[in-house]
Protein backbone atom coordinates (compact mmCIF):
# COMPACT_ATOMS: atom_id res chain seq x y z
CA UNK A 1 0.00 0.00 0.00
CA UNK A 2 1.31 3.46 -0.98
CA UNK A 3 -0.03 7.00 -0.77
CA UNK A 4 -0.63 6.82 -4.52
CA UNK A 5 -2.76 3.68 -4.21
CA UNK A 6 -4.72 5.25 -1.35
CA UNK A 7 -5.47 8.17 -3.65
CA UNK A 8 -6.56 5.77 -6.38
CA UNK A 9 -8.96 4.06 -3.96
CA UNK A 10 -10.27 7.43 -2.80
CA UNK A 11 -10.93 8.41 -6.41
CA UNK A 12 -12.93 5.23 -6.97
CA UNK A 13 -15.15 6.07 -3.98
CA UNK A 14 -15.61 9.63 -5.28
CA UNK A 15 -16.08 8.93 -8.98
CA UNK A 16 -19.90 8.46 -8.99
CA UNK A 17 -20.29 11.58 -6.84
CA UNK A 18 -18.06 13.57 -9.20
CA UNK A 19 -20.15 12.48 -12.19
CA UNK A 20 -23.39 13.44 -10.42
CA UNK A 21 -22.23 16.87 -9.19
CA UNK A 22 -19.46 18.21 -11.44
CA UNK A 23 -17.05 18.30 -8.50
CA UNK A 24 -13.62 17.27 -9.79
CA UNK A 25 -11.52 16.74 -6.65
CA UNK A 26 -11.95 15.80 -3.00
CA UNK A 27 -9.57 15.57 -0.08
CA UNK A 28 -9.90 14.28 3.46
CA UNK A 29 -7.50 15.54 6.13
CA UNK A 30 -7.26 14.45 9.74
CA UNK A 31 -5.20 16.61 12.13
CA UNK A 32 -3.93 14.94 15.30
CA UNK A 33 -3.05 16.80 18.48
CA UNK A 34 0.60 15.75 18.30
CA UNK A 35 1.08 17.74 15.07
CA UNK A 36 0.81 14.86 12.60
CA UNK A 37 -1.83 14.65 9.88
CA UNK A 38 -3.32 11.95 7.66
CA UNK A 39 -4.15 12.94 4.08
CA UNK A 40 -6.37 11.15 1.55
CA UNK A 41 -6.84 12.93 -1.79
CA UNK A 42 -8.58 11.87 -4.97
CA UNK A 43 -5.67 13.39 -6.96
CA UNK A 44 -2.30 12.03 -5.85
CA UNK A 45 -0.30 14.49 -7.97
CA UNK A 46 -2.06 17.40 -6.25
CA UNK A 47 -1.32 15.86 -2.84
CA UNK A 48 2.32 15.28 -3.76
CA UNK A 49 2.71 18.85 -5.01
CA UNK A 50 1.09 20.27 -1.87
CA UNK A 51 3.11 18.44 0.77
CA UNK A 52 6.33 17.28 -0.88
CA UNK A 53 7.10 19.66 -3.75
CA UNK A 54 5.81 23.21 -3.22
CA UNK A 55 5.17 22.63 0.51
CA UNK A 56 3.19 25.88 0.88
CA UNK A 57 1.00 24.43 3.64
CA UNK A 58 3.43 21.84 5.02
CA UNK A 59 3.83 22.39 8.73
CA UNK A 60 0.68 24.45 9.15
CA UNK A 61 -2.07 23.80 11.68
CA UNK A 62 -5.34 25.66 11.10
CA UNK A 63 -8.35 23.98 12.84
CA UNK A 64 -8.28 26.63 15.57
CA UNK A 65 -9.25 29.31 13.05
CA UNK A 66 -12.65 27.67 12.61
CA UNK A 67 -15.25 28.23 15.31
CA UNK A 68 -17.22 25.27 16.60
CA UNK A 69 -20.31 26.46 14.68
CA UNK A 70 -18.33 27.39 11.54
CA UNK A 71 -18.52 24.16 9.60
CA UNK A 72 -18.48 25.31 5.96
CA UNK A 73 -16.23 27.94 4.39
CA UNK A 74 -15.04 28.94 0.95
CA UNK A 75 -11.30 28.61 1.27
CA UNK A 76 -10.45 31.69 -0.82
CA UNK A 77 -12.44 33.82 1.65
CA UNK A 78 -11.37 31.99 4.80
CA UNK A 79 -7.64 32.38 4.19
CA UNK A 80 -8.04 36.17 4.27
CA UNK A 81 -8.67 35.84 8.01
CA UNK A 82 -5.45 33.90 8.60
CA UNK A 83 -2.33 35.62 10.00
CA UNK A 84 -0.33 37.26 7.22
CA UNK A 85 2.38 34.61 6.93
CA UNK A 86 -0.16 31.81 6.65
CA UNK A 87 -2.40 33.88 4.39
CA UNK A 88 0.32 34.28 1.78
CA UNK A 89 1.14 30.58 1.81
CA UNK A 90 -2.47 29.48 1.45
CA UNK A 91 -3.12 32.00 -1.32
CA UNK A 92 -0.27 30.47 -3.29
CA UNK A 93 -1.54 26.98 -2.55
CA UNK A 94 -4.95 27.87 -3.99
CA UNK A 95 -3.34 29.42 -7.06
CA UNK A 96 -1.33 26.27 -7.73
CA UNK A 97 -4.37 24.04 -7.30
CA UNK A 98 -6.27 26.17 -9.81
CA UNK A 99 -3.53 26.76 -12.38
CA UNK A 100 -1.80 23.36 -12.31
CA UNK A 101 -4.61 20.93 -11.53
CA UNK A 102 -7.81 22.85 -12.41
CA UNK A 103 -9.04 22.40 -8.84
CA UNK A 104 -10.79 25.65 -7.96
CA UNK A 105 -13.64 27.01 -5.79
CA UNK A 106 -12.52 25.05 -2.73
CA UNK A 107 -15.18 24.48 -0.07
CA UNK A 108 -13.94 23.12 3.26
CA UNK A 109 -16.09 21.43 5.88
CA UNK A 110 -14.55 21.14 9.35
CA UNK A 111 -15.47 18.64 12.06
CA UNK A 112 -13.98 19.16 15.52
CA UNK A 113 -13.61 15.98 17.57
CA UNK A 114 -12.11 15.40 20.99
CA UNK A 115 -9.03 13.68 19.57
CA UNK A 116 -8.61 15.20 16.11
CA UNK A 117 -10.04 17.62 13.57
CA UNK A 118 -11.27 16.61 10.11
CA UNK A 119 -11.33 18.63 6.90
CA UNK A 120 -13.45 17.61 3.90
CA UNK A 121 -12.45 19.70 0.87
CA UNK A 122 -14.43 19.85 -2.36
CA UNK A 123 -13.17 21.43 -5.60
CA UNK A 124 -14.78 22.31 -8.93
CA UNK A 125 -13.15 23.28 -12.26
CA UNK A 126 -12.17 26.92 -12.64
CA UNK A 127 -14.71 27.18 -15.48
CA UNK A 128 -17.56 26.81 -12.95
CA UNK A 129 -18.26 30.37 -11.73
CA UNK A 130 -21.53 29.28 -10.13
CA UNK A 131 -19.75 26.86 -7.77
CA UNK A 132 -20.53 28.88 -4.62
CA UNK A 133 -24.26 28.81 -5.38
CA UNK A 134 -24.07 25.08 -6.08
CA UNK A 135 -22.42 24.47 -2.70
CA UNK A 136 -24.99 26.62 -0.90
CA UNK A 137 -27.88 24.73 -2.47
CA UNK A 138 -26.33 21.31 -1.87
CA UNK A 139 -24.78 21.56 1.60
CA UNK A 140 -26.81 18.61 2.90
CA UNK A 141 -25.68 16.54 -0.07
CA UNK A 142 -22.03 17.42 0.55
CA UNK A 143 -22.35 16.60 4.25
CA UNK A 144 -23.96 13.27 3.38
CA UNK A 145 -21.07 12.43 1.06
CA UNK A 146 -18.55 13.37 3.79
CA UNK A 147 -20.23 10.92 6.17
CA UNK A 148 -20.39 8.35 3.39
CA UNK A 149 -16.66 8.72 2.71
CA UNK A 150 -15.72 8.33 6.38
CA UNK A 151 -17.85 5.19 6.52
CA UNK A 152 -16.80 3.39 3.35
CA UNK A 153 -13.25 4.73 3.60
CA UNK A 154 -12.60 3.50 7.14
CA UNK A 155 -9.96 1.08 5.93
CA UNK A 156 -8.23 3.80 3.91
CA UNK A 157 -8.20 6.13 6.91
CA UNK A 158 -6.61 3.36 8.98
CA UNK A 159 -4.00 2.74 6.29
CA UNK A 160 -3.27 6.47 5.96
CA UNK A 161 -2.02 6.25 9.54
CA UNK A 162 1.04 4.51 8.10
CA UNK A 163 1.84 7.64 6.06
CA UNK A 164 1.30 10.41 8.60
CA UNK A 165 2.77 13.75 7.57
CA UNK A 166 4.74 15.24 10.44
CA UNK A 167 4.00 18.93 10.97
CA UNK A 168 5.83 19.26 14.25
CA UNK A 169 9.16 20.56 12.97
CA UNK A 170 7.64 23.51 11.11
CA UNK A 171 4.29 23.99 12.78
CA UNK A 172 3.03 27.58 12.77
CA UNK A 173 3.64 29.92 15.67
CA UNK A 174 2.45 29.20 19.25
CA UNK A 175 -0.48 31.64 18.92
CA UNK A 176 -1.92 29.33 16.28
CA UNK A 177 -2.43 26.50 18.72
CA UNK A 178 -6.00 25.41 19.26
CA UNK A 179 -7.64 27.40 22.09
CA UNK A 180 -8.34 24.65 24.58
CA UNK A 181 -7.97 24.18 28.29
CA UNK A 182 -6.05 20.97 27.63
CA UNK A 183 -2.53 21.23 26.18
CA UNK A 184 -2.86 20.01 22.61
CA UNK A 185 0.46 18.20 22.85
CA UNK A 186 -0.32 16.41 26.13
CA UNK A 187 0.59 12.68 26.09
CA UNK A 188 -2.89 11.71 27.30
CA UNK A 189 -4.60 13.46 24.40
CA UNK A 190 -2.18 11.94 21.90
CA UNK A 191 -2.87 8.46 23.30
CA UNK A 192 -6.60 9.08 22.96
CA UNK A 193 -6.16 10.02 19.30
CA UNK A 194 -4.21 6.85 18.56
CA UNK A 195 -6.76 4.76 20.45
CA UNK A 196 -9.54 6.30 18.38
CA UNK A 197 -7.72 5.20 15.22
CA UNK A 198 -7.21 1.68 16.60
CA UNK A 199 -10.92 1.43 17.43
CA UNK A 200 -11.82 2.40 13.88
CA UNK A 201 -9.48 -0.25 12.50
CA UNK A 202 -10.99 -2.91 14.78
CA UNK A 203 -14.44 -1.97 13.51
CA UNK A 204 -13.46 -3.32 10.08
CA UNK A 205 -14.01 -6.83 11.43
CA UNK A 206 -17.64 -5.99 12.15
CA UNK A 207 -18.15 -4.56 8.65
CA UNK A 208 -17.21 -8.05 7.52
CA UNK A 209 -20.48 -9.30 9.05
CA UNK A 210 -22.33 -7.73 6.12
CA UNK A 211 -22.64 -9.52 2.81
CA UNK A 212 -21.62 -7.85 -0.44
CA UNK A 213 -25.26 -7.06 -1.27
CA UNK A 214 -25.86 -5.68 2.23
CA UNK A 215 -22.86 -3.38 1.87
CA UNK A 216 -24.21 -2.11 -1.46
CA UNK A 217 -27.56 -1.35 0.16
CA UNK A 218 -25.87 0.24 3.20
CA UNK A 219 -23.88 2.62 1.01
CA UNK A 220 -27.00 3.70 -0.83
CA UNK A 221 -28.87 4.21 2.45
CA UNK A 222 -26.06 6.47 3.66
CA UNK A 223 -26.42 8.55 0.51
CA UNK A 224 -30.09 9.12 1.31
CA UNK A 225 -31.50 6.81 -1.38
CA UNK A 226 -34.98 5.48 -0.52
CA UNK A 227 -35.82 1.78 -0.53
CA UNK A 228 -37.73 1.77 -3.82
CA UNK A 229 -34.89 3.56 -5.62
CA UNK A 230 -32.36 1.15 -4.09
CA UNK A 231 -34.37 -1.72 -5.52
CA UNK A 232 -34.41 -0.12 -8.98
CA UNK A 233 -30.69 0.68 -8.81
CA UNK A 234 -29.72 -2.88 -7.88
CA UNK A 235 -32.30 -4.63 -10.06
CA UNK A 236 -34.01 -6.40 -7.16
CA UNK A 237 -37.47 -6.15 -5.61
CA UNK A 238 -38.33 -3.71 -2.79
CA UNK A 239 -39.25 -6.70 -0.63
CA UNK A 240 -35.74 -8.12 -1.13
CA UNK A 241 -34.24 -4.77 -0.09
CA UNK A 242 -36.41 -4.80 3.05
CA UNK A 243 -35.25 -8.32 3.86
CA UNK A 244 -31.57 -7.29 3.55
CA UNK A 245 -32.19 -4.23 5.75
CA UNK A 246 -33.85 -6.44 8.37
CA UNK A 247 -30.84 -8.78 8.27
CA UNK A 248 -28.48 -5.84 8.79
CA UNK A 249 -30.51 -4.59 11.74
CA UNK A 250 -30.28 -8.06 13.30
CA UNK A 251 -26.53 -8.30 12.75
CA UNK A 252 -25.85 -4.82 14.13
CA UNK A 253 -28.32 -5.15 16.99
CA UNK A 254 -30.72 -2.33 16.17
CA UNK A 255 -34.47 -2.22 15.59
CA UNK A 256 -35.29 0.84 13.46
CA UNK A 257 -33.93 1.90 10.09
CA UNK A 258 -32.91 5.27 11.57
CA UNK A 259 -30.85 3.43 14.21
CA UNK A 260 -29.24 1.33 11.48
CA UNK A 261 -28.26 4.42 9.48
CA UNK A 262 -26.83 6.08 12.61
CA UNK A 263 -24.82 2.97 13.35
CA UNK A 264 -23.53 2.77 9.78
CA UNK A 265 -22.36 6.39 10.01
CA UNK A 266 -20.31 5.68 13.13
CA UNK A 267 -17.60 3.12 13.98
CA UNK A 268 -19.42 -0.01 15.17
Amino acid sequence: MTMASLSSDTLEICRPFFIETGINAFSYSRFYADGTRAELWSDFQALEHTFFTARYVAGTYTPQYYGTSERHSLMREKVEAYPSELRDRFRQQLIDQREIFNHDHCLVTVNHNADFAEYFCFYMPRSMPGAASFYLNNIDRLDAFSQYYVNVGKKLICQANDFLIDNRATRNAPDARAPTTTDVTSPGLMRNGRESMRQQCRSEGEWALLTTREREIARLLLRGVVMREIAMSLGISPRTVERHVDNMKTKLNCYRKSDLISKLYLPF
